[in-house]
């Protein structure tokens, strides 16, 4: 076996879009050699987990999104006497989807977060200065009634 893959083959435009995590377990058999021992026949087990990639590119490079099937695989060398060598591949095509793209907020939610974070400023501020006036306040009365020690 020479190539392996999922999926259409991808264009060098595609290719360009691919983050690099994502193009190096896209054909991550490809030019890997396993050979056998002459004397000892050996079995070859592969097990392949395939999950489907779908990349948006930002959207100034006006490009469609690019969708590609990467997998991880896990050989196995099987050498026992009397058997016949054979090449055995399990492949698991996984339900799951991992979406790749830019996601930009709008001025309005940074307004609204920054808004939050001030007002939270200001009251936790005001709960703090409230705490320290009425502390006062209650040392002050215990102090003319003599009551503070």
């Amino acid at each position: 076996i020479n190539h392996l893959s999922f999926g259409p083959f991808l264009s060098e435009t595609a290719w360009a879009v691919l983050p690099p995590h994502i193009a190096a377990v896209v054909g991550s058999l490809d030019d890997r050699k396993y050979v056998s021992d002459a004397h000892v026949p050996t079995t070859l087990e592969h097990a392949i987990k395939v999950v489907r990639h779908e990349v948006s590119p930002p959207s100034s490079w006006k490009l469609d999104p690019v969708v590609s099937y990467g997998y991880t695989a896990h050989s196995n060398k099987v050498q026992k006497e009397g058997e016949v060598p054979t090449v055995r591949i399990n492949y698991d095509i996984l339900p799951v989807v991992v979406q790749y793209g830019e996601k930009k907020n709008s001025f309005y939610a940074f307004l609204t977060s920054l808004c939050g974070i001030v007002g939270g400023v200001f009251v936790t501020a005001g709960i703090l200065a409230s705490l320290l006036d009425n502390t006062a306040r209650l040392l002050m009365v215990k102090e003319e009634l003599g009551k503070l020690g």
